[in-house]
């Protein structure tokens, strides 16, 4: 009977012994920080940022687009719009990182979705005539001729169209001219020149240099030079990649690329 009484002690001991080792057990090691973060990456995979482009800069901005998209292997859904339709698209979508738009006044269109701008690059309007300027049009003054037909962007959609109005009231040459006012893009109104459709046109400068036409010399148009500009829109806040994008167009590829396309650079 006593030896059975310490048997069943024994037991008894050996099962505390036991269940206290299982307890003291070290715990997996949890995976670290890092890892987690990197794998939540790549399960959600690239993230494309969304920019509304005013189709004026379109030139430039696609190869800033592409070169971007290959350093950091990631994608820019850009929609190229005038200057109404881009208000317009981002106050229908209410979405979106960012928008480049071409001047001061496209600009204060967009004001209630701008968390934030920064001034890129100058754009600078020119008078564009035939090649070898066979009218004689010597400046802004000269497009008050009957005979001329001036090709003009439409104000209310374009910011060049919108520039050429000011230009030609504030020279006082809008009422006496001659206008061909077109729903066009600046190469289509050089086009227009080039074809001899117009004899006159003011465009951007980067299609001043097209075949069958020539930039003239004259300073009327100097005081409209606009002012490009990066806009974050404020629908959320920005992301790294969005931080990446604004770091990179501060660098010396897309800044050649605005000057290699007949811009000049912000101070």
């Amino acid at each position: 009977m006593k030896m059975k009484k310490v048997l069943t002690l024994i037991m008894v001991l050996l099962l505390c012994v036991a269940f206290v080792a299982c307890g003291n057990q070290p715990a997996a090691p949890a995976a670290s920080t890092d890892e987690g973060s990197e794998s939540a990456a790549a399960e959600e995979g690239p993230r494309t940022l969304t920019l509304y482009c005013s189709e004026d800069l379109a030139k430039p901005v696609k190869k800033v687009i592409e070169v971007f998209s290959a350093q950091l292997t990631c994608a820019v859904d850009v929609a190229y719009e005038n200057a109404a339709g881009l208000q317009a698209k981002i106050a229908d979508a209410k979405a979106g990182d960012f928008a480049l738009v071409g001047s001061d006044e496209d600009l204060e269109l967009i004001k209630e979705f701008t968390a934030s701008s920064k001034a890129l690059a100058k754009h600078t309007p020119v008078l564009v005539v035939a090649a070898e300027n066979p009218k004689g049009i010597t400046g802004i003054a000269d497009l008050s001729n009957p005979d001329l037909t001036v090709a003009v962007g439409d104000p209310a959609a374009s910011t060049i169209g919108r520039i050429a109005d000011k230009a030609l009231t504030d020279l006082g040459v809008k009422d006496s001219a001659n206008l061909s006012v077109a729903a066009a893009s600046s190469a289509e109104l050089a086009a227009l020149v080039a074809s001899g459709d117009a004899d006159a046109a003011i465009v951007w400068k980067e299609d001043g240099g097209a075949e069958g036409i020539a930039i003239c010399e004259t300073d009327d148009l100097k005081p409209y030079v606009t002012t490009v500009s990066l806009v974050q829109l404020n629908f959320a806040d920005v992301t790294k990649m969005g931080e990446a994008f604004q770091a990179f167009l501060g660098t010396a590829i897309p800044q050649n690329l605005w000057k290699n396309n007949g811009f000049t650079l912000a101070n």
